[in-house]
């Protein structure tokens, strides 16, 4: 073999080796936080051994994956005053299905609302999505997060006056107490059947029951594991009222026998009223 053959030969031999002392790419899969596969890319060379992944920043305004914008109320009372900055959603959407206090922002006047939005008030009403924050004269009193304006994650609130003292400290999964235990009428876990609020392993709060068309059939309120004040049943599949019952005034009275106080009938027309049927047995 002539030299210049072979010169030619181990130049390509090493421009081949270069070539492959290159970066490469090597791809691996991690869980991200919905619990789905995601592919992560590493880069290595010769000269380290320390792989890298290339993180994704988040993007600006969006939760959830759903694109949302900035909003702030304020309130003046005197000397104080208090902000409270806010997301909401970019276009209407459907509030988070089940759940009773639905916070929203009326464009117009410029205020939170929680409940039910009148139909009326639609074209103004934003629904709250994302982090929440109220500041009262420079000091954070409030903050959390809204998931389709449910309150969703950590809430915490602090002592008025008392820079970083917590008073207190909710968790909450979608609108309801995260420790509460509720019970589908589906595998796919769409279609609420119970809610039992729990809070330290004791019953506390709303309770909720639904048909499987998703209409509230009763609701009452839970303390320190008892029931109490008004326990209300409801007709389907208008919602219209069906019986109200009355039980212990507090959590801390016990042996309350619970009662029936009114019952109607699918027409709204009172059928049983426990007031005058006192009256018939006193005459």
């Amino acid at each position: 073999m002539k030299p210049i053959v072979k010169y030619i030969i181990v130049c390509i031999l090493i421009g081949l080796a270069f070539g492959a002392c290159q970066q490469k790419r090597y791809y691996d899969y991690i869980m991200d936080e919905k619990g789905t596969d995601r592919p992560v890319i590493y880069k290595d060379t010769l000269a380290s051994d320390k792989r890298k992944e290339r993180v994704k920043k988040p993007k600006r305004k969006v939760f959830y994956d759903i694109k949302t914008r900035k909003a702030f109320t304020k309130t003046i009372k005197g000397r104080n005053t208090t902000f409270e900055l806010i997301y909401i959603l970019k276009k209407e959407q459907t509030p988070q299905p089940y759940v009773k206090d639905i916070y929203w922002f009326h464009t117009k006047r410029r205020i939170i609302i929680v409940g039910n939005i009148p139909e009326k008030e639609k074209p103004f009403a934003r629904i709250l999505h994302g982090p929440y924050r109220k500041i009262l004269n420079k000091q954070t009193i409030e903050e959390g997060i809204f998931y389709k304006g449910a309150k969703h994650g950590r809430w915490e609130k602090y002592e008025v006056g008392e820079q970083d003292i917590l008073a207190e400290k909710t968790k909450y999964y979608k609108g309801f107490n995260k420790e509460s235990q509720i019970a589908y009428y589906d595998l796919e876990k769409t279609k609420i059947k119970e809610v039992v609020p729990y809070n330290n392993g004791k019953k506390e709060g709303d309770y909720y029951f639904y048909s499987p068309a998703g209409v509230l059939v009763e609701t009452g309120k839970y303390e320190n594991g008892i029931k109490v004040g008004q326990w209300k049943e409801y007709f389907e599949p208008k919602g219209k009222i069906k019986k109200i019952s009355i039980y212990a005034p507090d959590g801390f009275t016990k042996n309350f026998e619970g009662y029936v106080l009114y019952e109607y009938d699918i027409n709204g027309i009172m059928t049983y009223s426990k007031e005058e049927e006192d009256k018939k047995k006193k005459k």
